[in-house]
């Protein structure tokens, strides 16, 4: 394919996704303004306090998303104007998750994953609204990206790349504290490389990853809030703490966490034995540490949690003024079941919005599908595919397995590209198997996971 091809092909697929992660934004902030979530405002507070008081008054929530708020705010433009931003930045993921594609199988591979990453009704739905979840979507492509770049062309700066761009990751949403883990893992297990040079990787990618965010820890020490990138992680005492309670007590989250919020007023009233946010903090996540060692085995049942792969229709449907949030269908869902929350959250009509919704929740349902049908071919053949399960564990499992039990769907969209890309693998060869009409020996699909597997 010429030059010139290949910049139209992948140019118009970023003009069709930047088109409709516009129309969403264009939706969200006509009127009223429908971008903001409850946790906005704690990201929002702080970067207004960069741009009015040349500060960042907070250890709450990390800097990455207020940082990138008040450039926009510096820039002369306000909420609708970082929305829009936003929706820029979505699409150009899209274009990263494609050359994640392009490394796997070409341009066929690359178009397609871009298209099912386009189209996707979670990312869709988030990509105007002010929170983390799509910048950080566009740093974790970004790492896939790096890695199969060391992967698959063994080029070295995609290691080093993937490290430091997740190590940035951590300013933004830190769940992705603990990516060096996996990132090591994979080292590991990296084919033709010695381990005198796996070694040297080693360390220096973990220096990298630390770079961008450990300074900022020690800036929260200074604060007193301790070693740490933030002091809302122990918000999962209320929060997974009061799910995992609601379970083993049978009184439900909403009465748990109540009772969990009110006991720790009460408590941090006391200025000696509570004197600063550390100190808060170290007694919140220790008495969550109690309860998971308590009761284990429901800790890891809810960490295992199905509802984190619903495809987010509710944002999409908010963004374009369809229908309202915060009615209470998370509680309901939890406690519920699906088609609880479906009903409530649509009322009597809900069959028949479900019915319009269709197209897009296909989109959804196939992703996982195809990337299903992916895994379990490499897990048949793990001793030959075991780069392949390893990565899917590294870039999927990690970011839908550690958010535990309270879930919100826009917490899938870090495992998006990873799931995107092996569908495409899936679908292009199930498509050339069609098109070639081969009916015996090994399929299309084989073939395709096999030249995935072996690095060809």
């Amino acid at each position: 394919m010429s030059r010139k091809n290949i910049l139209w092909l992948y140019g118009t697929l970023f003009i069709f996704s930047l088109f409709l992660r516009l129309a969403v934004a264009g939706f969200a902030n006509c009127g009223e303004i429908k971008t903001v979530r409850p946790d906005t405002d704690g990201y929002l507070a702080p970067a207004r306090s960069l741009v009015e008081r040349g500060g960042y008054e907070s250890t709450r929530r990390p800097p990455g998303f207020p940082i990138l708020a008040a450039a926009v705010f510096k820039s002369g433009g306000e909420e609708r104007a970082l929305s829009y931003t936003l929706a820029v930045l979505s699409a150009l993921t899209v274009l990263a998750v494609a050359r994640a594609g392009f490394l796997y199988g070409g341009h066929k591979i690359a178009v397609t994953a871009g298209i099912l990453y386009a189209l996707n009704p979670t990312v869709l739905g988030n990509a105007p609204l002010l929170l983390t979840d799509t910048l950080a979507g566009l740093f974790v492509a970004f790492q896939y990206w790096f890695f199969l770049e060391f992967y698959r062309k063994k080029k070295s700066w995609g290691f080093f790349g993937c490290a430091f761009t997740a190590g940035i990751g951590v300013l933004i949403r830190p769940i992705n504290s603990l990516f060096i883990l996996p990132l090591l893992f994979l080292l590991c297990f990296m084919p033709e490389i010695s381990w005198k040079k796996k070694f040297a990787f080693a360390a220096s990618g973990a220096l990298l990853f630390f770079a961008p965010f450990f300074p900022w820890m020690l800036r929260n020490a200074a604060q007193g809030a301790g070693l740490c990138v933030d002091t809302n992680t122990g918000a999962m005492y209320h929060q997974n703490g009061a799910m995992l309670l609601g379970e083993v007590t049978g009184r439900g989250y909403e009465f748990e966490k109540q009772r969990i919020l009110a006991e720790q007023e009460a408590l941090f009233k006391d200025k000696v034995g509570f004197p600063d946010e550390k100190s808060r903090e170290v007694y919140r996540i220790g008495k969550y540490k109690e309860l998971v060692k308590k009761h284990w085995f429901v800790w890891l049942k809810q960490q295992m949690n199905y509802q984190i792969l619903l495809p987010d229709l509710p944002s999409l449907l908010e963004c374009l003024g369809v229908t309202s949030s915060d009615r209470g269908t998370m509680a309901i869902l939890k406690e519920q079941g699906i088609m609880a929350a479906v009903r409530h959250y649509f009322g009597a009509n809900w069959f028949f919005i479900m019915l319009l919704l269709l197209p897009l929740t296909g989109i959804a349902l196939l992703t996982y599908l195809g990337s299903g049908i992916y895994l379990l071919h490499a897990l048949r053949y793990w001793k030959k595919y075991y780069m392949e399960i390893f990565i899917f564990g590294a870039f999927v499992s990690y970011y839908l397995f550690l958010p535990g039990a309270i879930t919100a769907p826009r917490y899938q969209i870090p495992a998006l590209p990873c799931l995107t890309v092996n569908c495409a693998l899936v679908l292009i060869a199930l498509i050339d198997r069609t098109r070639n009409g081969k009916q015996n020996g090994e399929t299309s699909a084989d073939n395709e996971v096999q030249k995935a597997g072996s690095g060809a």
